[in-house]
């Protein structure tokens, strides 16, 4: 079972290869994603809350598109589910997680989308 994450967008392409070598060249985007990455352990959990409730998932690919709005301060203002291909309860765990993550504080606050993959033998 594979939990990943795959990101839209040229900034996070960028900061996903690794290409960036200096932190003073990272957006506030990037940076946000980064701290996302940092909840994959959570996020495999939802997953794994997910297979034992539906069997049924496993071998599907699921997809939680989230839109986040951060605060200047760095906490999580607005977000909520986009579009999704997941069950209700996966989608809510997915949000429950995103909600209480911490950001690097920015000058204008960060808007923006990410897509969450589940999927289970990639």
């Amino acid at each position: 079972m594979v939990v990943r994450d795959l990101l839209l967008g040229a900034a996070a392409s960028i900061a996903l290869a690794g290409s960036v070598a200096r932190a003073d060249l990272l957006t506030d985007a990037d940076r946000a994603v980064e701290v996302i990455r940092t909840t994959r352990p959570a996020l495999t959990r939802c997953y794994l809350r997910e297979l034992r409730a539906s069997p049924d998932v496993a071998g599907q690919y699921l997809k939680i598109t989230v839109t986040m709005t951060i605060d200047p301060r760095g906490r999580v203002r607005h977000a909520r589910v986009e579009r999704s291909t997941a069950s209700p309860a996966l989608d809510a765990c997915t949000i429950g997680i995103l909600k209480k993550l911490r950001f690097p504080r920015t000058t204008d606050g960060v808007s923006l989308r990410y897509p969450v993959i589940y999927a289970s033998g990639a």
